[in-house]
């Protein structure tokens, strides 16, 4: 995982996530990034990290309860939003 500082315009590795996934959907809530659901290469997950900017923490959080990858997702009055197509 990287980030960009985008005051120095600079790349930088951070934490890595718990599990391997790709396809999955980003939302930033209350001050943490979350990584929800996606593909590990064999199957579609349900499960969810949160990071932690000031910490440079991941950990998890609770999972969905439907498997998803390649969903659009928000945040809306303090939830998550799901469009799955």
């Amino acid at each position: 995982v990287h980030r960009l500082d985008p005051v120095t315009r600079v790349w930088q590795e951070v934490a890595p996530m718990h599990s391997c996934r790709c396809y999955f959907s980003v939302v930033a809530l209350n001050d943490f990034i979350y990584a929800l659901g996606g593909f590990d290469g064999h199957s579609l997950l349900n499960t969810a990290e949160k990071y932690n900017t000031e910490l440079n923490q991941w950990s998890s959080t609770s999972s969905m309860n439907v498997r998803r990858n390649d969903a659009s997702a928000t945040a809306l009055n303090g939830k998550v939003m799901f469009d799955m197509l």
